[in-house]
């Protein structure tokens, strides 16, 4: 898809592989919507990316797990006029530790940021995706929603393999619905990413505990 003149919405903008994404749509003169929860992140990554390659960046602050979201986003989107041409899904964080030892309030609230957000945003921009007969939507997953089974780790997440799971289905499922209408399809499943991932998860001293040739840069 030529980006000159289009416009990506990116969720979880503000690091890492959300950010990655950003600098390259930009690069390519893809207009942005980005999105997060950092007013301050977004702010000026928008004006970095704004004055480096010319394009236009619109700033949606938002957190992906509060009720609503999706729908706040869209409505953000509507009242700028903004036509979304692709759609990356990447905003997410991690559950370390045993199902039990997570109050249901912050299960419903990954299910919202990682599951529920997904579809409900998908639901809101596919339409007109398929109107035009051209866009895509990126859903990222990760390299555990391949695995028949978790790995064997000192630290047990409880819901986000089977989260990550149900991202990769999601698109194959997508992907198999709507094949030759000009959208596109793709599910991201990165290994270990060097980004502020695990440091929000509770793991930020997972990499001097693992092989280095392991990990790859957001940008990679």
């Amino acid at each position: 898809m030529d980006n000159v003149n289009k416009i990506a919405l990116v969720t979880g903008a503000s690091a890492g592989i959300g950010e990655a994404y950003c600098q390259l749509l930009a690069k390519d003169g893809c207009s942005l919507v980005v999105v997060a929860r950092s007013a301050d992140k977004l702010a000026s990554l928008a004006k970095t990316l704004e004055q480096q390659y010319k394009i236009k960046v619109f700033v949606c602050v938002q957190d992906l797990a509060e009720p609503n979201a999706a729908a706040n986003i869209y409505n953000f989107t509507q009242q700028n006029n903004l036509a979304v041409d692709l759609l990356i899904n990447n905003a997410g964080f991690g559950d370390v530790g045993n199902f039990l030892d997570h109050s249901m309030e912050e299960h419903s609230a990954m299910l919202r940021a990682m599951l529920g957000a997904i579809v409900e945003l998908t639901h809101f921009y596919l339409p007109s995706m398929l109107g035009k007969k051209h866009g895509g939507i990126i859903n990222v997953s990760s390299v555990v929603g391949l695995l028949g089974l978790s790995l064997r780790s000192q630290v047990t997440r409880a819901l986000y393999r089977p989260i990550k799971c149900f991202v990769i289905a999601f698109t194959e499922q997508l992907a198999l619905a709507y094949k030759d209408t000009g959208v596109h399809f793709q599910c991201l499943c990165p290994g270990l990413t060097i980004s502020e991932f695990h440091k929000r998860s509770g793991q930020a001293g997972l990499r001097d505990k693992t092989p280095k040739f392991l990990w790859l840069s957001s940008e990679e």
